[in-house]
């Protein structure tokens, strides 16, 4: 018995002295979010789940520069009526905790389709978003225009 009892103390103690004095676990302060966490270039598809333009569907690019300014192109699809490419610019803005809102100035198309509403050639649409996977994605919805729109964005 006594040695059965020395055995688990001397088992007891070693669990001790591992976790007194083995690898420390480190805790690192989140990195910081701010615009440049979105830098850089991004594809990105949008769908619509309701409002006055359903379906929507579209597929783009995305530049960010990192100080709040981004640029890019999309190619549409409205209400099944052919696509439309369509070219834009805007602002964006990321809040520390990692989510933020871009607005989207799309420049005027000759060939927009007058009839659709709204009239695509003076769209101007504004999203909110999440930074997620590392840095690497954002996932948005559109939050005007009586149109919602989800979109995911995939940094290139």
């Amino acid at each position: 018995m006594k040695k059965q009892v020395f055995v688990l103390t001397i088992a007891a103690l070693s669990g001790i002295a591992v976790w007194t004095f083995g690898p420390k676990v480190r805790v690192h302060a989140q990195s910081v979010i701010d615009n440049t966490a979105v830098q850089g270039t991004y594809g990105f598809t949008e769908q619509s789940a309701g409002g006055s333009e359903v379906p929507l569907v579209g597929l783009g690019l995305l530049m960010a520069d990192g100080a709040g300014n981004i640029s890019g192109h999309e190619t549409i699809q409205v209400l099944g009526a052919g696509t439309q490419i369509r070219n834009f610019q805007g602002l964006y803005s990321v809040n520390p905790d990692g989510t933020g809102t871009m607005t989207v100035n799309y420049a005027p198309d000759p060939n927009a389709d007058p009839t659709l509403t709204p009239d695509p050639s003076t769209l101007t649409a504004t999203y909110s978003f999440v930074v997620v996977n590392n840095k690497l994605s954002l996932k948005g919805v559109r939050t005007a225009n009586g149109v919602l729109v989800t979109s995911e964005f995939s940094k290139q």
